[in-house]
């Protein structure tokens, strides 16, 4: 949502507002303008871990990931989440060959 402008605090604010309820949980938000969807989720309260980078992302995930959960990684290509994508695709396949 960087594209966003002036109204990206706002916008992020309001995403991190629909995080939470009875499905999600957790969230890892990445980056300094994600902290406005960190906090929109924190006061839905979801266990909300910001980060700074994709390499912080990774660790945060895969600390905090089970078997049966159901992860949706959303991102700006900027943010490279491709990294945690990658890294969670690698967990999957520990112990599968």
């Amino acid at each position: 949502m960087r594209e966003l402008g002036e109204q990206s605090e706002a916008e992020h604010r309001k995403v991190g507002g629909l995080i939470g309820g009875d499905v999600v949980t957790k969230a890892v938000v990445v980056g300094q303008e994600a902290r406005h969807m960190a906090e929109g989720a924190s006061a839905r309260g979801v266990q909300v871990a910001h980060v700074a980078n994709s390499e912080q992302a990774v660790g945060a995930v895969l600390s905090a990931v089970g078997k049966s959960d159901v992860i949706l990684v959303k991102g700006s290509r900027g943010v490279h989440l491709e990294r945690v994508v990658n890294a969670l695709v690698d967990w999957g396949r520990i112990g599968k060959k």
